[in-house]
């Protein structure tokens, strides 16, 4: 199923533009996720899952506030549009979609399709796990663009994707966009111009 739309087109998650991403580096990317915290609140999302592929972890907020910190492994090359080549995990708000639980086959958190590739979070075992649970941020960069978490830190996120929070996503004009639950991945390339 292709997505119906571009959340990225409504919604930058450069969130203070390049000047603040390049002065402050990671002592302000706590202050870049509170920023994207407010903004998706500002669109009627208090509820969602947060990528910050700099840091190597995915935030679970809830009611605008953080209420977990999973560890997790991401695209290997920076970027945040896909380019063919490359494994970049996509940068933007993205509906979940749980495709399979954690007692399933394949268990899989769909975010995004375009064309034949499918991006999801999903469990890994092996020798990913230590990647995930230790080293540097860096070295999170590992996988063609899914997400990759524990068995137990997909089991928490499987039930916060699979229940109904009655929030509506709303564009620049508080026009509806969709409803569900969402994952925001934070960008690392600062835009050029910020979409309309």
């Amino acid at each position: 199923m292709e997505n119906p739309f571009d959340l990225r087109r409504y919604f930058a998650l450069t969130v203070m533009g390049s000047l603040f991403f390049s002065s402050f580096a990671n002592a302000a990317l706590d202050s870049v996720e509170q920023e994207t915290v407010n903004q998706m609140k500002e669109r009627g999302v208090a509820n969602f899952l947060l990528l910050n592929k700099a840091k190597g972890n995915l935030v679970i907020v809830e009611n605008g506030k953080e209420k977990g910190r999973i560890p997790a492994l991401s695209g290997k090359h920076r970027g945040d549009t896909l380019q063919e080549g490359l494994s970049i995990t996509p940068s933007g708000v993205f509906p979940l979609s749980p495709e399979n639980g954690p007692d399933q086959i394949y268990p899989a958190i769909s975010f995004y399709k375009e064309g034949n590739s499918s991006y999801v979070i999903h469990p890994v075992s092996g020798a990913r796990v230590p990647k995930i649970l230790g080293g540097s941020p860096q070295g999170k960069r590992v996988t063609a663009g899914c997400i990759n978490v524990t068995i137990k830190d997909f089991s928490r996120l499987f039930g916060f994707a699979s229940t109904d929070r009655n929030q509506t996503f709303h564009d620049a004009e508080d026009q509806p966009i969709m409803a569900g639950n969402f994952l925001a991945v934070m960008e690392e390339q600062p835009l050029a111009h910020k979409p309309k």
